[in-house]
């Protein structure tokens, strides 16, 4: 009769059907009518299975609170029975497509994270390149050689080549720089005995340039050309360093092919203009005047 909300409790898990899952419980709702107290609950529960059921007496427990000892009084409620139902199907009607995916509306903060990283991955990368252009790149160096036409072509060649090797480059670490010079002699001196415009072909429009010429030459001078070039291309576009006997022969192979082709320097014809060579060179990573093969 006295009976409070403090004194419920909850059904026991115990009392629930085998073929139900437990979701969760409302909170208690206690009403007050002329002394006597009800209580109202809800429980939520799930089936994966359709079928009838009954939900078994749940068991409360009270606490009589004018007992000295505060005595337990436990009741029941009424079994309840119910059925779970499966969605009707109607057989008669046409087969239905499932429904498109719905598009779910952007939201910048989707990508920003993404966006952020981005652009500091893209300053990191500029930045990394205008210290390098700044602080790691020398400045732009040009080689300018002048040549007197009166001086037969070989004479020039061999004396160019003379003073190169007195130069020491590649013994200082100018290893680009000494096979600059070495192919502006060479192709100058391929441009004036074959009449070809080598300065500005590429090292293979060279051969083929040279090798098709009226005075073409043997083609071990051919082989002796495409060594040099070779060799220079590696070191001036792909950074090959080459070794200190690799530099002395292929020196070596530059005063053979001019050796080699005397009698076609003899035979060279006069008034040539004089000619300016330019040849662009980088101490670093920076663009080479020459032409580079692809």
């Amino acid at each position: 009769k006295d009976a409070t909300k403090d004194a419920t409790k909850d059904a026991t898990k115990d009392e629930e059907p085998a073929m139900l899952e437990f979701i969760k419980s409302m909170p208690l709702d206690t009403l007050d009518e002329n002394g006597l107290l009800k209580i109202h609950t809800k429980f939520i529960y799930t089936s994966f299975d359709t079928g009838r059921y009954e939900f078994p007496p749940l068991t409360f427990a009270h606490i009589i609170k004018n007992s000295q000892d505060e005595d337990f009084k436990f009741i029941k409620s009424n079994a309840i029975p119910f059925r779970f139902v499966g969605v009707e199907i109607d057989t008669t009607a046409d087969i239905k497509d499932i429904k498109p995916m719905m598009d779910a509306p952007f939201a910048f903060s989707e990508i920003e994270e993404y966006v952020y990283w981005g652009l500091l991955i893209v300053f990191l990368i500029a930045l990394v390149v205008w210290i390098k252009k700044k602080y790691f790149t020398k400045e732009l160096k040009q080689v300018i050689e002048k040549y007197d036409p009166k001086i037969p072509a070989h004479v020039l060649a061999l004396g160019s080549l003379k003073s190169l090797e007195e130069e020491k480059l590649w013994q200082r670490s100018e290893l680009k720089l000494y096979y600059t010079k070495m192919t502006d002699i060479v192709r100058l001196y391929i441009s004036r005995v074959f009449e070809i415009d080598s300065l500005e072909l590429t090292s293979d429009e060279t051969l083929n340039a040279l090798a098709l010429s009226k005075n073409a030459p043997d083609e071990s001078v051919i082989t002796l050309l495409r060594q040099i070039l070779q060799t220079a291309d590696m070191v001036k576009f792909a950074k090959y360093n080459a070794e200190p006997t690799q530099n002395e022969n292929t020196m070596r192979l530059a005063f053979e092919l001019v050796e080699a082709t005397v009698h076609f320097s003899q035979s060279e014809s006069g008034g040539e203009e004089e000619i300016t060579v330019r040849s662009q060179v980088e101490s670093g990573d920076g663009k080479n005047g020459d032409k580079e093969d692809v």
